[in-house]
């Protein structure tokens, strides 16, 4: 069988998981339901080099794209996003996009300048936010354009590491208020 991207991001957070602080601080339960998981055995300070390495490795994964993808004619050219929603990896092919080639020149350069910007603004406190949002988009339309539905949800995941404690509070408000309108 084949390796995908997504198999190598898997086997890096399995190592990351392996030397990091497990239990109740890296799971989804604690953050959902803080009063039924019991945290009296885990102390208040836990190490974080664990979030560290995920946001390095999402920093390398772009710029390593990047640096991958700037030697290649199709990128440089613009040409790149019309020949890859031709193939067969586009969830709708058509030789349309061979007619489009502002979208595809748009679609091509954008994506190189958002995977090139994105660990920059990841790791900027100020621009944290619209970084996660840019990114965690960005993944959802590779999502549903094309078959690549693993790498983008396991990039996804990544995203988790940038959120502060105030952005998790923020988020159990907002899903508590929502639960209340009608």
């Amino acid at each position: 069988t084949g390796m995908h991207s997504w198999d190598f991001l898997l086997r890096i957070y399995a190592f990351v998981l392996l030397i990091s602080p497990l239990g109740s601080h890296y799971s989804l339960d604690r953050w959902i339901f803080p009063k039924l998981v019991p945290s009296f055995s885990y102390p208040k300070m836990v190490s974080h080099h664990g979030l560290v390495l995920i946001k390095l490795q999402l920093l390398l994964m772009y710029w390593q794209t990047v640096w991958l993808k700037l030697p290649d004619q199709y990128w440089r050219n613009g040409e790149l996003i019309s020949y890859y929603m031709m193939s067969m990896y586009s969830r709708f092919p058509s030789i349309s996009f061979a007619h489009r080639p502002i979208f595809s020149n748009l679609t091509t350069y954008g994506s190189l300048i958002l995977e090139f910007t994105l660990p920059i603004l990841l790791w900027s406190t100020r621009w944290r936010r619209l970084g996660i949002v840019l990114g965690v988009g960005f993944h959802l339309s590779i999502m549903a354009s094309s078959h690549i539905v693993f790498f983008s949800c396991t990039t996804i995941i990544m995203y988790i590491a940038f959120l502060k404690q105030r952005d998790l509070d923020q988020g159990r408000i907002w899903l508590r208020n929502a639960r209340k309108r009608p």
